[in-house]
């Protein structure tokens, strides 16, 4: 249901274990920022072109977890992505509160060559 707080343990759990299948060791900390975002319709984060959703303003919270060079974005209770070195545009997306939906995100905070994790 959208507006609802997350479950930090579950995308804590989801975020370590997409860390152990990139042969990532177990980290000592993760960092959790959770914020509200409104979106223009009713897939939130997920929305993308040709996918059918409700035009209404929709609260939906995101949650970015930080792990040395990694990041994973979540929207709601769903991860939509992991970015290895996040990039400035990732960083000025962070700091303003408004990160790009899971389709847009694909060519926004792509590094320079390197293609970026689905979750």
């Amino acid at each position: 249901m959208m507006g609802e707080y997350p479950n930090l343990l579950l995308l804590e759990y989801i975020f370590k274990q997409s860390l152990r299948q990139l042969q990532v060791p177990t980290p000592y900390s993760i960092d959790a920022y959770v914020f509200p975002q409104t979106w223009p319709n009713t897939a939130g984060g997920f929305s993308e072109p040709g996918i059918v959703s409700g035009q209404a303003f929709t609260k939906e919270y995101t949650t970015v977890m930080f792990c040395d060079t990694l990041a994973m974005v979540s929207f709601g209770n769903k991860p939509a992505y992991l970015i290895n070195n996040p990039n400035k545009a990732f960083m000025d997306d962070f700091n303003a509160r408004r990160m790009q939906t899971k389709y847009k995100a694909e060519r926004v905070y792509k590094e320079d060559g390197k293609e970026k994790e689905t979750v």
